[in-house]
Protein backbone atom coordinates (compact mmCIF):
# COMPACT_ATOMS: atom_id res chain seq x y z
CA UNK A 1 0.00 0.00 0.00
CA UNK A 2 1.55 3.61 -1.17
CA UNK A 3 1.77 5.92 2.14
CA UNK A 4 2.29 9.61 2.14
CA UNK A 5 3.45 10.79 5.45
CA UNK A 6 2.98 14.89 6.32
CA UNK A 7 4.25 17.03 8.74
CA UNK A 8 1.06 18.98 9.31
CA UNK A 9 -2.25 19.24 7.13
CA UNK A 10 -5.76 20.34 8.07
CA UNK A 11 -7.51 16.47 7.70
CA UNK A 12 -6.06 13.37 6.48
CA UNK A 13 -9.90 12.63 5.33
CA UNK A 14 -9.62 15.83 3.17
CA UNK A 15 -6.08 15.80 1.85
CA UNK A 16 -7.03 12.40 0.44
CA UNK A 17 -10.37 13.97 -1.25
CA UNK A 18 -8.61 16.77 -2.54
CA UNK A 19 -5.74 14.55 -4.55
CA UNK A 20 -8.15 11.61 -5.71
CA UNK A 21 -7.46 11.70 -9.09
CA UNK A 22 -3.51 11.02 -8.77
CA UNK A 23 -3.80 9.01 -6.11
CA UNK A 24 -3.31 4.70 -6.81
CA UNK A 25 -5.86 2.44 -6.09
CA UNK A 26 -5.27 2.07 -2.41
CA UNK A 27 -3.52 4.54 -0.48
CA UNK A 28 -2.96 6.06 2.89
CA UNK A 29 -1.86 9.40 4.31
CA UNK A 30 -0.56 9.90 7.89
CA UNK A 31 -0.27 13.60 9.62
CA UNK A 32 2.01 14.42 12.42
CA UNK A 33 -0.70 17.52 13.54
CA UNK A 34 -4.02 17.73 11.94
CA UNK A 35 -5.22 21.35 12.43
CA UNK A 36 -8.87 20.58 11.42
CA UNK A 37 -9.28 17.04 12.70
CA UNK A 38 -12.94 15.90 12.76
CA UNK A 39 -14.85 12.94 14.53
CA UNK A 40 -18.33 11.35 13.81
CA UNK A 41 -21.46 14.01 13.65
CA UNK A 42 -18.80 16.97 12.47
CA UNK A 43 -17.21 16.81 15.99
CA UNK A 44 -13.71 18.24 16.55
CA UNK A 45 -10.99 15.60 17.15
CA UNK A 46 -7.83 17.17 18.83
CA UNK A 47 -4.89 15.85 16.89
CA UNK A 48 -1.99 16.85 18.65
CA UNK A 49 1.88 15.63 17.88
CA UNK A 50 2.22 11.76 19.23
CA UNK A 51 -1.11 10.67 17.99
CA UNK A 52 -1.69 8.45 15.02
CA UNK A 53 -3.99 10.41 12.70
CA UNK A 54 -4.13 8.51 9.23
CA UNK A 55 -6.97 7.84 6.58
CA UNK A 56 -7.20 5.07 3.62
CA UNK A 57 -8.48 5.94 0.70
CA UNK A 58 -10.01 2.83 -1.15
CA UNK A 59 -10.91 3.32 -5.27
CA UNK A 60 -13.70 1.74 -6.59
CA UNK A 61 -13.70 -0.98 -4.31
CA UNK A 62 -15.59 -4.29 -4.41
CA UNK A 63 -16.90 -3.97 -0.60
CA UNK A 64 -19.05 -1.58 0.29
CA UNK A 65 -18.27 1.22 2.47
CA UNK A 66 -19.83 -0.52 5.91
CA UNK A 67 -17.36 -3.48 5.10
CA UNK A 68 -13.91 -1.23 4.68
CA UNK A 69 -14.89 0.37 7.60
CA UNK A 70 -15.49 -2.72 9.89
CA UNK A 71 -12.10 -3.79 7.73
CA UNK A 72 -9.98 -0.77 9.58
CA UNK A 73 -11.88 -0.68 12.56
CA UNK A 74 -10.97 -4.43 13.59
CA UNK A 75 -7.80 -3.92 12.21
CA UNK A 76 -7.05 -1.36 14.25
CA UNK A 77 -8.29 -2.83 17.48
CA UNK A 78 -6.25 -6.31 16.53
CA UNK A 79 -2.93 -3.89 16.53
CA UNK A 80 -3.59 -2.34 19.75
CA UNK A 81 -4.41 -5.60 21.58
CA UNK A 82 -1.05 -7.19 20.38
CA UNK A 83 0.15 -4.13 21.63
CA UNK A 84 -1.38 -4.59 25.21
CA UNK A 85 -0.05 -8.73 25.08
CA UNK A 86 3.80 -7.47 24.42
CA UNK A 87 3.42 -5.13 26.71
CA UNK A 88 2.64 -7.60 29.77
CA UNK A 89 4.13 -5.43 32.52
CA UNK A 90 3.16 -5.14 36.17
CA UNK A 91 2.39 -1.25 35.23
CA UNK A 92 0.20 -1.79 32.53
CA UNK A 93 -3.46 -1.20 33.37
CA UNK A 94 -5.76 -4.64 32.98
CA UNK A 95 -8.80 -3.78 30.75
CA UNK A 96 -8.79 -4.92 26.80
CA UNK A 97 -9.68 -2.83 23.81
CA UNK A 98 -13.32 -3.66 22.31
CA UNK A 99 -15.05 -1.33 20.02
CA UNK A 100 -18.03 0.65 20.82
CA UNK A 101 -20.85 0.69 17.57
CA UNK A 102 -20.69 1.47 15.32
CA UNK A 103 -16.65 2.29 15.02
CA UNK A 104 -15.24 3.61 18.02
CA UNK A 105 -12.59 1.83 20.50
CA UNK A 106 -12.76 1.82 24.11
CA UNK A 107 -10.34 0.58 26.70
CA UNK A 108 -12.72 0.31 29.81
CA UNK A 109 -14.92 3.13 29.50
CA UNK A 110 -12.40 5.58 27.88
CA UNK A 111 -12.41 6.47 24.19
CA UNK A 112 -8.69 5.82 22.47
CA UNK A 113 -10.17 5.68 18.85
CA UNK A 114 -12.16 7.00 16.34
CA UNK A 115 -12.90 6.35 12.89
CA UNK A 116 -14.84 8.52 9.88
CA UNK A 117 -15.99 7.40 6.91
CA UNK A 118 -16.32 9.61 3.60
CA UNK A 119 -18.10 8.30 0.44
CA UNK A 120 -17.48 9.86 -3.05
CA UNK A 121 -19.55 9.22 -5.90
CA UNK A 122 -18.28 10.74 -9.93
CA UNK A 123 -20.09 10.16 -13.39
CA UNK A 124 -17.49 6.92 -13.20
CA UNK A 125 -16.53 5.51 -10.13
CA UNK A 126 -17.63 5.09 -6.37
CA UNK A 127 -14.38 5.73 -3.61
CA UNK A 128 -14.31 5.43 0.55
CA UNK A 129 -11.83 7.16 1.91
CA UNK A 130 -11.79 5.80 6.14
CA UNK A 131 -9.94 7.95 8.56
CA UNK A 132 -8.70 6.91 11.94
CA UNK A 133 -7.40 8.81 14.53
CA UNK A 134 -5.82 7.03 18.07
CA UNK A 135 -4.65 8.55 20.88
CA UNK A 136 -1.32 7.01 21.21
CA UNK A 137 1.40 9.77 22.82
CA UNK A 138 -0.14 12.47 22.53
CA UNK A 139 -1.61 14.70 25.39
CA UNK A 140 -5.23 15.08 26.28
CA UNK A 141 -6.92 18.13 26.48
CA UNK A 142 -8.62 19.11 30.07
CA UNK A 143 -12.33 18.34 29.20
CA UNK A 144 -11.28 14.61 27.69
CA UNK A 145 -9.16 13.23 30.23
CA UNK A 146 -12.42 11.97 31.97
CA UNK A 147 -13.91 9.94 29.20
CA UNK A 148 -10.67 9.53 26.61
CA UNK A 149 -7.21 7.99 27.17
CA UNK A 150 -3.82 7.64 25.38
CA UNK A 151 -1.84 4.29 24.55
CA UNK A 152 1.34 5.45 26.68
CA UNK A 153 -1.00 6.07 29.73
CA UNK A 154 -2.50 2.09 29.26
CA UNK A 155 1.27 0.29 28.70
CA UNK A 156 3.18 2.87 30.50
CA UNK A 157 5.74 4.14 28.11
CA UNK A 158 5.94 6.08 24.81
CA UNK A 159 4.64 4.51 21.35
CA UNK A 160 6.64 3.71 18.48
CA UNK A 161 3.53 5.73 16.31
CA UNK A 162 5.25 4.65 12.87
CA UNK A 163 5.66 0.87 13.67
CA UNK A 164 1.81 0.93 14.93
CA UNK A 165 0.46 2.54 11.83
CA UNK A 166 2.54 0.45 9.67
CA UNK A 167 0.70 -2.88 11.64
CA UNK A 168 -2.54 -1.64 11.43
CA UNK A 169 -2.03 -0.90 7.62
CA UNK A 170 -0.69 -4.76 7.42
CA UNK A 171 -3.83 -5.61 9.08
CA UNK A 172 -5.99 -4.43 6.79
CA UNK A 173 -4.08 -5.81 3.86
CA UNK A 174 -4.35 -8.84 5.05
CA UNK A 175 -8.49 -9.04 5.84
CA UNK A 176 -8.71 -7.26 2.41
CA UNK A 177 -6.45 -9.96 0.62
CA UNK A 178 -8.31 -13.03 2.38
CA UNK A 179 -11.38 -11.67 2.83
CA UNK A 180 -14.38 -13.19 4.57
CA UNK A 181 -17.71 -11.44 5.30
CA UNK A 182 -18.60 -14.69 7.04
CA UNK A 183 -15.14 -14.06 9.66
CA UNK A 184 -15.42 -10.16 9.46
CA UNK A 185 -19.10 -10.25 11.18
CA UNK A 186 -18.12 -12.67 13.63
CA UNK A 187 -14.98 -10.49 14.89
CA UNK A 188 -16.94 -7.64 14.76
CA UNK A 189 -19.41 -9.05 16.73
CA UNK A 190 -17.38 -10.87 19.05
CA UNK A 191 -15.31 -7.83 19.79
CA UNK A 192 -18.02 -5.32 20.81
CA UNK A 193 -18.18 -3.99 24.10
CA UNK A 194 -21.76 -3.58 23.68
CA UNK A 195 -23.63 -7.09 23.56
CA UNK A 196 -26.63 -8.33 23.43
CA UNK A 197 -28.79 -7.39 26.53
CA UNK A 198 -27.12 -4.49 27.46
CA UNK A 199 -28.57 -1.75 29.10
CA UNK A 200 -28.24 1.05 27.43
CA UNK A 201 -29.23 4.76 26.79
CA UNK A 202 -29.36 5.68 23.23
CA UNK A 203 -29.27 9.28 21.79
CA UNK A 204 -31.62 9.26 18.40
CA UNK A 205 -29.14 11.84 16.68
CA UNK A 206 -31.47 12.58 13.40
CA UNK A 207 -34.62 13.13 15.80
CA UNK A 208 -32.64 14.24 18.96
CA UNK A 209 -34.45 11.59 21.19
CA UNK A 210 -33.36 9.71 24.26
CA UNK A 211 -34.39 5.88 24.92
CA UNK A 212 -33.43 3.64 26.98
CA UNK A 213 -33.49 -0.14 26.73
CA UNK A 214 -31.72 -3.30 25.92
CA UNK A 215 -29.09 -4.35 22.97
CA UNK A 216 -31.14 -6.63 20.63
CA UNK A 217 -28.37 -6.84 18.09
CA UNK A 218 -26.71 -5.24 15.21
CA UNK A 219 -28.40 -6.30 11.70
CA UNK A 220 -26.61 -4.41 8.42
CA UNK A 221 -25.87 -1.08 9.31
CA UNK A 222 -28.23 -0.52 12.52
CA UNK A 223 -28.12 -0.98 16.02
CA UNK A 224 -31.70 -2.71 17.81
CA UNK A 225 -33.31 -1.92 21.20
CA UNK A 226 -36.08 -2.94 22.74
CA UNK A 227 -37.01 0.14 24.69
CA UNK A 228 -38.19 0.18 28.56
CA UNK A 229 -41.79 1.21 26.53
CA UNK A 230 -41.74 -2.19 24.67
CA UNK A 231 -40.77 -0.16 21.25
CA UNK A 232 -38.49 -2.09 19.25
CA UNK A 233 -36.33 0.45 17.44
CA UNK A 234 -33.47 0.73 15.14
CA UNK A 235 -30.64 3.15 14.46
CA UNK A 236 -28.37 3.83 11.99
CA UNK A 237 -26.86 7.25 13.31
CA UNK A 238 -26.89 7.64 17.20
CA UNK A 239 -24.65 7.67 20.16
CA UNK A 240 -25.10 4.76 22.53
CA UNK A 241 -23.69 4.72 26.31
CA UNK A 242 -23.46 1.99 28.83
CA UNK A 243 -26.25 2.73 31.59
CA UNK A 244 -23.27 1.33 34.00
CA UNK A 245 -21.09 4.01 32.98
CA UNK A 246 -23.60 6.56 34.83
CA UNK A 247 -24.01 4.98 37.62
Amino acid sequence: MKTIHLNQTDSTNLYLEKHLKELPKICSVRADIQTAGMGRLARHWDSAKGGLWFSVLFKSPELIPFQLQKICSLATLNALNDELESAKRSKVKSGKFLLKWPNDIYFNSRKISGCLQKNIFTPTSSNCIIGIGVNVNNPLIEELIKKAINLKTILSKEIDVEQLYHHILENIERRLSDFSQEELEADYRNNQLIKEGTHVKVLDIVNNNHYTGRVIGYPGETLEIFTEEGLQLAFKAADVTLKSWED
